[in-house]
């Protein structure tokens, strides 16, 4: 018999989002957690249980660097709300965390949006 072996590629399921995380004094160097889901993301996210974990909607994470950037990569064609979670250092040396969400920015595959956060 004959057998025919096909070839297909598949390229550019993922876009990004990428900016820079500022505040009043500047660009933040000292590090942010962002989140990124296409549902609503909790002022405080939810633990990651790995028994329900698959029944999640996916959540992309990653530390901004400390030039002051970031890059997420998220899965194109799709609407994201994405949330910047900024520690702040009193003069007391105690710390907090700032966060600034936003929503409706939309990832085009194999393209990078561009979601600059200021933390007020």
């Amino acid at each position: 018999g004959s057998v025919f072996v096909g070839t297909f590629t598949v390229s550019g399921a993922f876009g990004n989002i990428a900016g820079t995380i500022s505040d009043a004094s500047g660009l933040v160097t000292s590090g942010a957690l962002l989140l990124a889901s296409t549902n609503t993301i909790a002022s405080s996210p939810a633990a990651i249980v790995g028994s329900s974990a698959p029944a999640q909607v996916p959540l992309y994470m990653v530390s901004s660097k400390a030039d002051g950037t970031y890059i997420l990569p998220v899965r194109g064609g799709s609407t994201y709300y994405l949330s910047a979670y900024v520690p702040v250092i009193s003069a007391a040396e105690t710390v907090s965390v700032t966060t600034k969400t936003y929503s409706t920015i939309y990832v085009s595959p194999s393209e990078t949006t561009t979601q600059n956060v200021t933390i007020p």
